[in-house]
């Protein structure tokens, strides 16, 4: 057929396998996860709660103002 390997893509499928292996916890990682997994979904969620409290009328009061 004539299809040759590309070395990088081979590189990658193969770094891409041992990711776990190669994963180092360091300060920086820690603060990206932190804000990933904490930070974020935090803010989304009272943006949208202010945002639903604005112009959410009636069903916001019937949901959250019980």
């Amino acid at each position: 057929m004539g299809v040759h390997k590309n070395k990088y893509i081979e590189e990658w499928t193969g770094r891409r396998e041992i990711t776990e292996q190669a994963f180092t916890v360091n300060s920086s990682n820690i603060i990206s996860i932190v804000m990933s997994v904490v930070v974020f979904p935090v803010v989304v969620f009272f943006a949208t709660k202010a945002e639903l409290r604005q112009k959410g009328g009636r069903r916001y009061n019937y949901v959250f103002d019980n």
